[in-house]
């Protein structure tokens, strides 16, 4: 009777222990897999974890300052001008200067600073629509501007003598204005107060260049921005 049951059985182990083994094996291959894709953003978990802490009181908060600066930098270099600016305004004030770039000269004046946004083809000869390389200029330089909300701007537009001359918005002047106001919108699109903006224009009566050239007239056709300082600051203060 032994004999028969000795010949009945299969070799090798039995099926449930090889189902089992693979079994196993998937969920250590799936244990290992998570623990990479979780690993990957540590720091930055953690910083945003101690500031959700700090914030409801469950910790002492006094490394928070450091943890948000950590945060914002970590924040700049992976995401640009579009990360969340968590750096306190009254941190933020002296940054005009700091704005500038190849497309972007910063002046003093009286009040405050001038700042020339010199973005090539911004605007087409007779056209009030700023190029797409334009707005995107205007909503960096927004972004980083809109941390003090005590500043006041005045938003100016400026036309050629020569390319702008038979526009389709009307005169110099009309066009220069709606260069303007065209900017201001992009501003408060990217949470500039627009009742902090004012517009204006100055028409074709302040060309940059002689006009001789397209690309003199391309220079001419721009917009500025008069960013006035708080009350109590002297010019030259901003952005030093």
């Amino acid at each position: 009777m032994d004999a028969a049951v000795e010949e009945e059985s299969a070799p090798g182990a039995p099926e449930w222990l090889v189902t089992f083994s693979d079994l196993v094996s998937l969920l250590v291959t799936l244990f290992i897999m998570m623990l990479t894709f979780t690993t990957r953003e540590t720091d930055d978990l953690v910083r945003v974890l101690d500031v959700l802490k700090g914030s409801f009181g469950f910790h002492d908060n006094k490394d928070k300052p450091e943890l948000e600066k950590q945060l914002h930098e970590s924040n700049r270099v992976k995401q640009g001008v579009s990360s969340p600016d968590l750096v306190k305004p009254e941190d933020r004030v002296t940054t005009v200067y700091e704005l500038q770039n190849d497309y972007l000269t910063v002046e003093d004046f009286e009040r405050g600073v001038r700042i020339i946004v010199d973005v090539p083809n911004g605007f087409a000869a007779g056209g009030d629509q700023p190029s797409h390389e334009l707005a995107e200029e205007v909503r960096r330089l927004a972004l980083g501007l809109r941390a003090n909300p005590a500043r006041r701007y005045t938003v100016i537009g400026h036309c050629d003598p020569r390319s702008d001359a038979d526009s389709h918005v009307g005169s110099a002047e009309l066009l220069g204005l709606s260069r303007a106001r065209r900017v201001a919108r992009i501003m408060g699109l990217s949470r500039i107060q627009l009742d902090h903006v004012r517009i204006t224009s100055r028409g074709a009566r302040e060309p940059r260049e002689a006009g001789h050239t397209a690309a003199e007239q391309d220079r001419n056709r721009r917009v500025e921005i008069l960013v006035e300082m708080p009350e109590g600051r002297r010019a030259g203060q901003e952005g030093r």
